[in-house]
């Protein structure tokens, strides 16, 4: 059954950042855009409203991509499993 692809409050509140792994993504994000986009001057609130722009999409891309990832591992285990059936 397809899940909702809405992210409830409570999931959402697990995806916080602390200050400091905030602060360490905007100066990765800060320099991306210098780096690519030759954007000097970003500031600390465009970036952070760029991060939470981005945070529950992304989340849910890597969310699903975890399910998929154990999904497949777990079917290799059960095939092991089948394998040495008598």
């Amino acid at each position: 059954m397809p899940r909702n692809t809405r992210m409830s409050e409570q999931e959402l509140k697990r995806l916080e950042l602390s200050s400091t792994q905030k602060r360490d993504l905007l100066d990765v994000l800060r320099a991306s855009l210098r780096e690519v986009f030759e954007i000097e001057e970003a500031g600390e609130l465009q970036l952070s409203m760029l991060v939470d722009a981005l945070r529950e999409p992304l989340a849910n891309v890597y969310y699903n991509k975890g399910v998929a990832d154990a999904r497949h591992f777990m079917q290799e285990r059960l095939d092991d499993v089948a394998s040495i059936q008598l």
